[in-house]
């Protein structure tokens, strides 16, 4: 068979969505002869005959790569998944989760022939687990208070009732400082302002059906100005009863705020201490200050303008998933 040819039918059958092999039965039902198909294929001839017999008493699975045993494992994956399902702290370890780190320092003590920690990254996929930053707990929090509050607050929800979510921050004319993108080899240096005295609070309520917030700027964290952001929150939603779910702040347990918004229809559901985490308005506060980050700010209107910027770019309206927060 000439080049030309040869090149030719390589054109062909590189077209195909064939394996090599595949392109070799092919090249044999066509009865080409061996020596014409090794040379197509690069492949020797009694390596093409080996697979045309696999094929002819197995059918397409005999054209599949055997188990091969490869390179015996340092470590038992078995014994590793036995280590990862077990506490650090029953191996002397002060701490709650397993890291990269702890994991190669257990592994070294107990193997002499241990993994590197670049490998074990790859590894711990590979066992099906995965690398995640935990959702910080206090250490006080109560587990059976929040299944329970998360009950009671999917029992109002399925009622019809408008909720709301209530919670306040204050950011500072302090630059919260970030990672950057910079020239590599260079040093990153950025502008601050580090003023920690200089601040506003802002409230903020989300929706639960709606998912819209609404945001009240002010100087003080009081029950006057609590009071005065429930007061636009519930004219908003107009007649009807409103539940809106908070933390135990003082301001939020005054007599004064509770008798005021008994009489306007509002009613308050009490978060439990030292669950903050149970607050979708907290996703809201960690998500403007990432968004505000790296920013210089010299005077409190600056920061009122990004804030509000941060929000009308959402439309006031937040993509977070609420129902995670009061479902099991």
């Amino acid at each position: 068979m000439s080049h030309k040819k040869i090149l030719r039918l390589e054109r062909k059958f590189n077209d195909y969505r064939f394996s090599k092999r595949s392109r070799i039965l092919v090249l044999a039902k066509k009865n080409y002869p061996l020596c014409e198909i090794a040379l197509i294929t690069g492949i020797s001839e009694d390596r093409i005959r080996e697979w045309i017999g696999r094929f002819n008493e197995f059918g397409y699975t005999g054209l599949l790569d055997l188990p091969r045993s490869g390179r015996p494992r340092k470590i038992p994956y078995e014994e590793i998944q036995r280590i990862l399902n077990t506490a650090p702290s029953a191996f002397g370890i002060n701490a709650e989760l397993w890291s990269v780190a702890t994991l190669h320092r257990v592994l070294s003590e107990k193997f002499t022939n241990s993994y590197t920690k670049k490998y074990l990254y790859q590894l711990i996929y590979r066992l099906e687990f995965s690398l995640k930053k935990p959702r910080p707990v206090h250490y006080k929090a109560d587990p059976k208070a929040a299944r329970e509050i998360k009950k009671k607050i999917q029992e109002i929800v399925n009622d019809g009732y408008a909720v709301f979510y209530e919670d306040e921050t204050r950011v500072f004319l302090t630059t919260i400082v970030k990672r950057a993108i910079v020239r590599r080899g260079e040093k990153a240096v950025m502008r601050v302002n580090v003023e920690h005295h200089r601040g506003i609070f802002i409230f903020g309520a989300l929706n639960v059906r709606t998912k819209e917030v609404k945001i009240m700027f002010s100087e003080k964290v009081d029950s006057k100005a609590a009071m005065k952001f429930l007061y636009t929150v519930k004219k908003d939603v107009g007649r009807g009863r409103v539940y809106v779910i908070w933390d135990n702040a003082g301001s939020h347990k005054a007599k004064r705020v509770k008798y005021l918004a008994e009489r306007k229809g509002i009613h308050f559901v009490y978060l439990p201490s030292y669950s903050p985490y149970l607050n979708p308005v907290e996703e809201i506060w960690r998500q403007l200050k990432m968004y505000l980050a790296n920013k210089l700010f010299m005077e409190i209107s600056d920061v009122k303008c990004e804030v509000t910027k941060f929000f009308e770019e959402r439309g006031y309206r937040m993509e977070i998933n609420v129902s995670h927060y009061f479902s099991e």
